[in-house]
């Protein structure tokens, strides 16, 4: 991984932090293809959001992309998480 720090701002922060790293140069940045083009797309990921705007549960649908051996969730706690889950999103605009 590369921090790249661009501004005097981000050196002082960079520097608070005190990471254990070492300074290099800016081809190091080579190495780092998605430094310069977007990762690219899952391609589960439009199957994901048509499947979240179907659900009902949306935590159902995390489970089902997300967790490899999923723990039942209880329905109390599958409701509340839900509806903040679903507040998220609607904060994020990702849905309406």
């Amino acid at each position: 991984s590369i921090i790249v720090v661009n501004t005097d701002t981000g050196r002082k922060i960079f520097n608070e932090i005190q990471l254990k790293a070492k300074v290099t140069d800016l081809n190091a940045l080579m190495n780092q293809p998605f430094f310069f083009i977007p990762t690219p797309e899952d391609t589960r990921r439009q199957n994901f959001f048509g499947d979240l705007k179907k659900s009902n549960l949306p935590i159902n649908t995390m489970q089902k992309y997300f967790l490899q051996n999923p723990a039942p969730v209880s329905s109390i706690n599958s409701k509340k998480t839900n509806e903040k889950f679903l507040a998220r999103l609607k904060e994020l605009k990702l849905i309406n």
